[in-house]
């Protein structure tokens, strides 16, 4: 049983390499995210994954993707500094236009819903007057109450070199972050870089 799954797997994979409309990509950047109430400064934080193209010709394509994301906020108060951490597993579901430059040089631009779930998360607060007086709390349940769901509207606009992409991106969330009276939401703009297979 273990060696015919294997074997249509393998199978599987052979046949969308061979199969000229999908291809494979991975990518790593950086995000500067913030809520979208309140007032805070922009956290810089990380993403990195894995996606696939569907091309349904030399225009349009499908571009869903598997991301870690962590985004957040980080506010300075008069006492001391407060930064959240939100860490997620994100699925964008991206509609891409490929705008074709030169040979091997494109310009793609997208844009589509985007999901997300919680996976870790932590508040920490340090006090400027007093190195001891901080305080961290694990778990996205435990930062502010915040809910582990969200789910909103992402664009981008890429660079493609060859097999390789420089991409640039916003993420604006559409769901409260949780019970936080004020009913916040995350913002976030992304910059990667990547590798098309």
């Amino acid at each position: 049983m273990k060696k015919n799954l294997f074997l249509i797997l393998f199978a599987l994979i052979c046949s969308s390499s061979v199969f000229s409309q999908i291809s494979w990509n991975v990518k790593a950047g950086f995000n500067m995210s913030n809520w979208s109430k309140g007032s805070s400064d922009t956290k810089f934080d990380f993403l990195c994954g894995i996606g696939i193209e569907y091309a349904f010709d030399q225009t349009w394509a499908l571009q869903p993707s598997l991301l870690i994301s962590s985004k957040g906020k980080k506010q300075s108060l008069s006492t001391g500094t407060m930064t959240v951490n939100q860490v997620y597993a994100e699925l964008p579901l991206m509609a891409a236009a490929r705008l074709r430059v030169s040979d091997n040089v494109n310009i793609v631009l997208s844009a589509g819903p985007y999901f997300a779930y919680g996976i870790g998360g932590k508040t920490s607060w340090s006090d400027m007057y007093d190195d001891e007086n901080t305080f961290e709390n694990d778990g996205l349940s435990d930062v502010m109450d915040l809910d582990k769901f969200d789910a909103g509207i992402g664009t981008g606009v890429a660079l493609e070199i060859s097999r390789f992409v420089i991409s640039a991106g916003g993420e604006w969330g559409l769901t409260n972050l949780g019970s936080i009276s004020y009913g916040p939401k995350n913002v976030n703009y992304t910059l990667s870089a990547g590798y098309k297979f």
